[in-house]
C-alpha cells in the first residue's frame, strides 16, 4: 500500500466522515431558508454549493485538527519517553537479553530469523553487557527492517 492510499484511508476518510455531522446541521440551520425545489432551483444550487463549500471547510479543519492533536501527542508524550530515537522504544528493550521479557530460546529464534532475513546479527548476552549502546543500535536497526517488510501487510492495516 502506498503512502498516498494510507493517507487516504487513515487520514482524509475520518476528516470526511468527521465533517458529515457539522454539514448536516448546516443543511439543518438553512432548511428553512430553501424556497421550493421547482420554483427556485438557481437557489437550490446556490445553497447545494454552500453546502459543498462548508464540507470542505469542514474536512479541512477536521484534517488540520487532527494533525495538530497528533503532532502536539508526540511532542508531549513520545519525545520524552522514547528520547526521540528508537534504542528506547518498547520494542527494542523487548530484544534487549538484559529485559527478560522473553525467554532465550524464543530470543534465539528472533535473532535466528533477523540474521537469514536481514542480514544482521544480533548480540549475543555476553556482548550485549559489554556494549548496551551498540546492541540498542542493532536492534533498532532489525526492527526497522521488520516494519519495512511488514508496512504493506494487510493484516497489520487492519
Amino acid at each position: 500500500m502506498s503512502k498516498d492510499k494510507y493517507t487516504k484511508i487513515a487520514r482524509v476518510y475520518p476528516s470526511i466522515v468527521g465533517a458529515i455531522l457539522p454539514c448536516f446541521v448546516t443543511v439543518v440551520c438553512f432548511w428553512k431558508y430553501l424556497p421550493t425545489l421547482n420554483s427556485y432551483i438557481e437557489v437550490v444550487m446556490m445553497y447545494l454549493g454552500y453546502i459543498g463549500i462548508s464540507a470542505i471547510v469542514f474536512s479541512s479543519v477536521a484534517y488540520l485538527l487532527r494533525e495538530l492533536v497528533r503532532d502536539t501527542s508526540k511532542i508531549i508524550f513520545q519525545f520524552p519517553l522514547f528520547k526521540e530515537d528508537e534504542t528506547n522504544m518498547p520494542t527494542t528493550k523487548m530484544l534487549l537479553w538484559s529485559e527478560n521479557l522473553i525467554s532465550d530460546e524464543y530470543h534465539n529464534q528472533i535473532a535466528s530469523k533477523v540474521k537469514t532475513d536481514f542480514q544482521i546479527q544480533l548480540l549475543p548476552k555476553e556482548k550485549e553487557m559489554e556494549n548496551l549502546p551498540q546492541a540498542k543500535l542493532i536492534i533498532a536497526n532489525a526492527v526497522q527492517q521488520m516494519r519495512d517488510v511488514t508496512r504493506n501487510d494487510s493484516i497489520l492495516l487492519q
